[in-house]
């Protein structure tokens, strides 16, 4: 009897561990909603080596973290199931204006004291420019916008602070994006409306979220969405891997 009790505890030793499950929660607009950012990152995680993601979404179309705040169904969300992050996707202009700055700073607060009861942490989701090149700098009701790059400077500014006032990490994705468009600026990460990212656009997105919230790297993945070539892919997940 000892031998075959020793031989369980062996066998039951040499057993790989199960692998860490993260409860994610996405409270965002559109631009998490498209082209199932959060199923996309399901698949990323499942063919790494890290911790699988289990991902659900608090998102309208559209909608500001007040918004979504307001939403008392929405925002009841972060009590389903045990989270262990939630995922802070503002409108893509808040960072333009000083008054959309302050508007979210002042929600994203409210957000941040409920994520910690839910005993979850915060990331802030870094999103991207307007396609350069495109009518968002001539047309002169977004004169605001400027260039590109006071558009990518203002929203990493702006979420390094919203970070730092929610003591949370900040997922690059916008940097990740300049960073492509800066070594080929005709790489197709948008819609036609130049600004919605396309099927690339999402997957990388997903890969800088799965190195943000594991800590690994996306050249362990093997997950590729139809869409995207494995040429493609490999250099997505080579400037995710560099965020």
């Amino acid at each position: 009897m000892r031998i075959v009790f020793a031989l369980l505890l062996m066998l039951l030793a040499a057993a790989p561990a199960q692998a860490e499950t993260l409860n994610v929660l996405f409270v965002g607009n559109s631009y998490t909603l498209r082209n199932d950012l959060t199923g996309m990152l399901e698949k990323i995680a499942a063919s790494g080596k890290g911790p699988q993601i289990k991902a659900q979404t608090a998102a309208k179309n559209g909608a500001t973290l007040k918004e979504l705040w307001n939403d008392e169904k929405l925002r009841n969300e972060l009590y389903v199931g045990r989270r262990n992050v939630v995922v802070l996707q503002e409108q893509s202009l808040w960072a333009q204006l000083p008054e959309t700055v302050e508007d979210t700073a002042k929600s994203a607060r409210l957000w941040g004291e409920e994520i910690a009861k839910a005993g979850a942490k915060p990331v802030i989701f870094e999103t991207w420019e307007r396609q350069p090149g495109s009518f968002w700098y001539t047309d002169k009701r977004f004169g605001f916008l400027k260039t590109p790059k006071n558009m990518r400077d203002k929203n990493a500014a702006a979420s390094a602070a919203l970070a730092a006032q929610l003591k949370a990490q900040v997922a690059p994705v916008g940097h990740a994006y300049a960073t492509l468009l800066k070594q080929n600026s005709k790489w197709p990460l948008y819609e036609a409306d130049s600004h919605h990212p396309s099927i690339p656009g999402t997957y990388l997105a997903a890969l800088v979220l799965y190195k943000t919230l594991t800590g690994r790297s996306p050249q362990e993945t093997t997950f590729v969405p139809q869409g995207v070539n494995a040429e493609s892919a490999a250099i997505l997940r080579q400037i995710a891997a560099a965020e």
